[in-house]
């Protein structure tokens, strides 16, 4: 097996492993077996826990940014500011292993920084961006950073709320039922319906606010010029 191959198995198991049990719970050991690579050769290619880490953060935030880069002339040319959040949360959905590693620098940040906020930060700034542009095409009044700021927050909780939501359900289906019963009393399409019907309500919420939030400053706008 060529070494670009056997780097990317590791590289998976890793990001498998970190992202279930963050950077504290993982072991060498499990990511070596799971990629079934010798421990040695796993050590060769990042020395330590740390450097095996710090790869799989890079490789996970490569991966999602090349996927916002596919959608940005898209979020350029949007026609609203609504349709920008909403692609930019379903691209998030698309990358678990980002948003669980993620939920676990939030809950116990690593000596190295936060290298998945500072990914997550440069997508949402570029979305702000984006939707100035938009909002520039439509009206005069400036939208201000509180406005960004509540909206941003609403988003990172929804995103990181949705995730732990998905898992619990996951986890419930896939344990032993007699140790999970809520997978007996709630089947998967049950509990898949009611996932679904919890992203649709998020998103309502996130497009009421937006519109809520651009109302009340184009009746302050007019206000100020009657």
């Amino acid at each position: 097996m060529q070494s670009s191959e056997r780097i990317q198995r590791i590289l998976n198991a890793g990001r498998s492993h970190f992202s279930q049990y963050g950077f504290y719970g993982a072991r060498i050991d499990t990511i070596s077996s799971a990629s079934q690579t010798n421990k040695r050769l796993v050590y060769e290619f990042c020395h330590t826990k740390e450097g095996l880490y710090m790869a799989v953060l890079s490789d996970v935030s490569r991966e999602i940014m090349a996927h916002f880069e596919e959608i940005r002339d898209s979020l350029v040319h949007a026609p609203d500011i609504g349709s920008i959040y909403l692609a930019i949360i379903a691209l998030f959905e698309r990358h678990a292993a980002f948003v669980k590693l993620w939920a676990w620098e939030r809950m116990s940040p690593t000596i190295h920084g936060p290298r998945i906020l500072e990914t997550a930060l440069s997508i949402f700034e570029n979305a702000r961006a984006f939707a100035r542009g938009v909002w520039a095409r439509q009206s005069q009044t400036p939208l201000s950073d509180a406005f960004f700021e509540a909206l941003e927050a609403l988003c990172h909780g929804y995103i990181l709320s949705q995730l732990l939501y998905e898992l619990a359900i996951r986890e419930a289906l896939t344990e032993d039922m007699a140790k999970q019963p809520v997978a007996v009393f709630c089947p998967q399409e049950t509990l898949s319906l009611a996932s679904s019907h919890w992203k649709s309500h998020m998103h309502d919420v996130i497009v009421h606010y937006i519109d809520n939030a651009l109302n009340h400053d184009r009746s302050t706008c007019d206000d100020a010029h009657v």
